[in-house]
């Protein structure tokens, strides 16, 4: 998967799970909101029936409650709200619907228990509250209706709409935003892609922001120094292996070829191939200093250091040098030579800082 289409899909998850859990809430504390409404109402149209009727009682026959008929009972059972007047041992006293009644005991044991209760009754959400008149009557007043949910039905549907189009929208901010977050990676890819073996001079590109991108450009430059300058040696020792060798070889190649052009004495012969044992044992110097160059290039950690003296060094070289080629002639001019011997010593490696001087 690619980096860019991941961000967009983790935008989309964060974003989607974001508006999840607050739609959920306003879901909710709109549900919360319209139910305290609800039984709100409810308790005024309970305690203003409740004062209509049992606030002045004079009469039990106020509280008469007619039977239903045969052809009143299909209707009289489907009333949308109904407020009724009960004792507080479940005696009903007062209705505007005469149904049967089915108000379970439960709801009168809540009210004698907590003073207030909310059950449901049927379709119906029915609140019942205790109520005293004047006279000092106890009753307990149950007012029951359909809640009406088709406000909180239009804001379900409000919110998943506005959930799809913030969703929609996020993705395309996502895919838009990705991209430009990506494009300095594409840059930085297309320069190392136009990057050439055979030309290490070119590097990439830097920015002036202080961020992420542009210290991955830095390291990657400081990898291409690094790799230049391995290229640079590899070069330089390829370069000496053909300049230190090719004179020896020419030379013994030469002394071969003139002497087998024509018939030679023994002494020719012997001269010729101690001039040949010769070339041949500088050749095989020479390969051994290029040997302990190409140590040197490879792996310096390996080089040991011990105290040196600079001057026996150079006097020592100087000696070895003239046995092996006494037709050389060395000069050395000395400038202020320290009184103090101990400035004279520092740490080195002897073989490879005698190679080095030869």
């Amino acid at each position: 998967m690619q980096i860019r289409v991941r961000l967009t899909l983790q935008f989309i998850l964060i974003a989607a799970s974001i508006l999840v859990v607050a739609f959920f809430y306003i879901h909710f504390q709109f549900k919360l909101n319209l139910q305290d409404e609800y039984y709100d109402s409810l308790r005024s149209k309970a305690l203003l029936i409740a004062e209509m009727v049992a606030g002045k009682k004079t009469d039990e026959q106020e509280f008469k409650i007619e039977a239903p008929t045969e052809m009143s009972s299909p209707l009289v059972a489907d009333y949308p709200e109904n407020i009724s007047i009960y004792t507080p041992d479940g005696k009903r006293l007062y209705s505007f619907n005469p149904a049967p009644n089915d108000i379970k005991q439960a709801a009168f044991d809540d009210v004698r228990i907590y003073g207030e209760c909310r059950f449901p009754h049927g379709k119906f959400s029915a609140l019942a509250i205790p109520y005293m008149n004047k006279a000092g009557e106890d009753y307990v007043v149950i007012a029951e209706s359909v809640f009406d949910q088709v406000h909180l039905d239009n804001l379900t549907q409000i919110l998943i709409l506005v959930f799809l189009i913030s969703i929609t929208l996020v993705a395309i901010g996502g895919w838009f935003f990705a991209r430009q977050a990506l494009a300095p990676v594409s840059r930085i890819m297309n320069q190392v892609d136009a990057l050439l073996p055979t030309d290490m001079s070119h590097r990439l590109v830097t920015t002036n922001q202080h961020d992420e991108l542009s210290r991955l450009v830095i390291t990657f430059n400081k990898l291409l120094d690094r790799i230049q300058q391995v290229f640079g040696l590899q070069k330089m020792f390829l370069s000496n292996i053909s300049h230190e060798l090719k004179n020896p070889l020419n030379v013994i190649v030469s002394q071969v070829e003139v002497t087998l052009q024509n018939e030679r004495s023994e002494e020719e012969y012997v001269a010729t191939l101690s001039s040949v044992l010769s070339d041949v044992k500088e050749l095989n110097e020479v390969a051994d200093k290029l040997m302990q160059m190409a140590r040197i290039n490879s792996d310096g950690a390996m080089i040991r250091f011990q105290p040196l003296r600079i001057d026996e060094m150079i006097w020592q070289t100087k000696e070895t040098l003239l046995k092996n080629h006494p037709e050389y002639t060395i000069h050395f001019e000395v400038v202020n030579l320290p009184d103090n011997e101990q400035q004279l010593f520092f740490n080195g490696n002897e073989q490879l800082l005698r190679t080095a001087l030869d």
